[in-house]
Formats: structure tokens, C-alpha cells, sequence
């Protein structure tokens, strides 16, 4: 690639319009997100002091949101990269109880624009980037653009190829002190995924509430 690269360029290049521009938005007031353990993120975010957060499974931005605000308190600048098909996980397909919220219409989910509805009125957008890619599609055009997370929350799929996936792909783009973070460690298929990741890689697991932590082996 002949140009310059790193997150700036990142952002210049792919959104050059920004990606708030000319929305057109309903307010929302819809509070069926799946965030949880905030103090986790702000006990991590003071200890990291990240300049970039990089998330992998957004859902409708509601951790992103709480990051963002924690940052924000803190006196914090923080770009907050947000990875997601944004076409709804197989639990949203086959739970007859969550797929209402995919908002499918033709077939599509349309549940998107929730997101940056409530980016927007949270009043976060100069934090938050959506980025709609596959997460092994983002890390690659990420690693191109030499983007580095000094935080990484991951939190997509739940079955163990998922998660040691998102994990071996995006541990490598992990800055050399930063720490990578994951919800649901108690379900067992991702708990396994995320302790052999920690076997295979001599990294130590650290459980916070529902999270587990890694910290980069130069931590």
C-alpha cells in the first residue's frame, strides 16, 4: 500500500466522509443491550490508558457507548473501533426470543441503524467508528493499515471456533503493553477457547467477574 498508514490514515481512507454524515436517524429508546460488568471496563481503561479500543462484536453499542463515557471522565481521547457484521449472530437467528431484534426486512437484518442512533445521542460519536466487516476480514485490512489495539474486547461469537478465532486473529494486533478482555468466561465452550488460547501461547488468564483478561506477554 503506497501510503502512509496507521489509524488516521485508516479513517481517511475508508470513511472520508465520516461515517455520521447524513444519517437519517429516528431516536431510540431502546435499552435490550447485553452490557454488563462496567466497572471491569473502567478499571482496565485506567490502567490501560488506551489511545485506541478496538471491539469485536458491537451488538447496538451499548459497551462502546459505556467505554467511550468512561473515557470521556476520565480526560481520556480515545478512538473506539467497532467491528460487526452487524447481521446478528446464530443466537439472534434461532432464539425465537432474540430474532425480533434483527429487524429483518427482505431477509436482511436492518438493525444497524440503532447503532448509530445511539451513538449519536449518547453524544460519543467522535469516539466511536462502526466498522462493517467480518472480524477476520477487519483484522486483516487493520494489520495492513498497521492499526493497533491498546485495548481489545472481545465479545462476538460464543462457540469455541468463534472465539479462538477472533482471539488468534486479533492477538496479534494487540500494542505491546495493551490488554486483550472477553465476556461470558463461565459458558463452556468459550472458556475452553480462551484457556487453550492462553496454553498455546504462555499467557496467564485473569478473571474479572464475567471477563477474562489477557495481558500482552510485554505487559
Amino acid at each position: 500500500m503506497e501510503q502512509k498508514l496507521g489509524l488516521a490514515q485508516f479513517k481517511k481512507t475508508l470513511f472520508p466522509d465520516g461515517v455520521y454524515t447524513n444519517l437519517k436517524i429516528e431516536k431510540l429508546d431502546d435499552k435490550r443491550g447485553f452490557f454488563n460488568d462496567r466497572p471491569v471496563f473502567e478499571e482496565l481503561i485506567k490502567e490501560v490508558k488506551p489511545k485506541t479500543i478496538i471491539e469485536v462484536g458491537s451488538w447496538k453499542g451499548h459497551s462502546a457507548v459505556a467505554m467511550a463515557r468512561i473515557c470521556q471522565s476520565l480526560g481520556i481521547f480515545c478512538d473506539i473501533l467497532c467491528i460487526d457484521t452487524f447481521l446478528g449472530s446464530q443466537e439472534h437467528w434461532l432464539n425465537d426470543k432474540y430474532r425480533d431484534l434483527l429487524k429483518i426486512e427482505n431477509g436482511c437484518p436492518r438493525y444497524y441503524r440503532d447503532f448509530p442512533s445511539n451513538i449519536i445521542y449518547s453524544g460519543v460519536q467522535t469516539f466511536v467508528t462502526p466498522v462493517c466487516l467480518p472480524a477476520a476480514t477487519a483484522s486483516v485490512v487493520l494489520s495492513i493499515f498497521k492499526v493497533q489495539g491498546d485495548l481489545i474486547y472481545i465479545d462476538a461469537g460464543h462457540e469455541y471456533d468463534d472465539v479462538t478465532n477472533d482471539i488468534r486473529n486479533f492477538f496479534p494486533l494487540l500494542s505491546k503493553k495493551g490488554v486483550m478482555f472477553g465476556d461470558d468466561y463461565p459458558h463452556p465452550p468459550l472458556r475452553e477457547a480462551v484457556n487453550d488460547f492462553a496454553n498455546s501461547s504462555s499467557l496467564k488468564v485473569a478473571e474479572i467477574g464475567r471477563k477474562w483478561v489477557f495481558r500482552s506477554q510485554e505487559s
